[in-house]
């Protein structure tokens, strides 16, 4: 019974865990509006221009992602 408890408590891992991947995705969302703001496709500052790069592409080419993995392009 003691699980039980664990995961009837507000305070749990998983409630810790749930915020921090929150504000994650706050922050990396923030970090994508700036990048799409300043973005020069002719200077790739880092991970996050290439990102935006490879999806304008995927968006142009009309992928919707099915194919991740699978080699197709």
């Amino acid at each position: 019974m003691r699980s039980t408890r664990f995961l009837q408590s507000g305070d749990s891992f998983w409630v810790k865990a749930g915020g921090v991947t929150r504000r994650l995705f706050e922050i990396f969302e923030e970090e994508r509006e700036e990048h799409e703001r300043t973005y020069d496709e002719t200077d790739m500052r880092d991970f996050m221009d290439v990102f935006i790069r490879e999806c304008r592409r995927a968006n142009d080419r009309g992928d919707t992602g099915g194919g991740r993995g699978r080699g197709t392009t």
